[in-house]
């Protein structure tokens, strides 16, 4: 049993199809890069796009992965005094943590 399925509907895609010659349009960067010259093929394009991505990404690694965890040498107070870390941590164990806000007397 044979059944001839025959559809005489457009479809958008269809349409989109014809427009472009049956194949896919250029992104609009690939475009950008042709018009204004920094490369001549869409081939091209794509190589510059794709370093441009690797790129970002290795400096976004960088800097999201790449920051220092070393302590800090001196730690500065509000009024001005310096402390080591180990003093820092003994005067917080101590209750008196110097970065807290104080009652001040006038």
């Amino acid at each position: 049993m044979t059944h001839d399925v025959k559809f005489h509907e457009e479809n958008e895609f269809a349409l989109k199809a014809q427009k472009y010659g049956y194949r896919w349009a250029e992104p609009p960067l690939v475009n950008f890069l042709i018009r204004s010259g920094i490369v001549k093929t869409e081939k091209q394009a794509s190589a510059l796009l794709l370093v441009v991505t690797l790129l970002a990404a290795l400096i976004a690694a960088a800097v999201f992965h790449g920051g220092s965890n070393q302590v800090p040498d001196v730690i500065m107070t509000p009024d001005g005094t310096e402390l080591t870390p180990q003093e820092y941590v003994e005067l917080v164990g101590q209750r008196k943590d110097p970065f807290k806000e104080r009652d001040h007397e006038m």
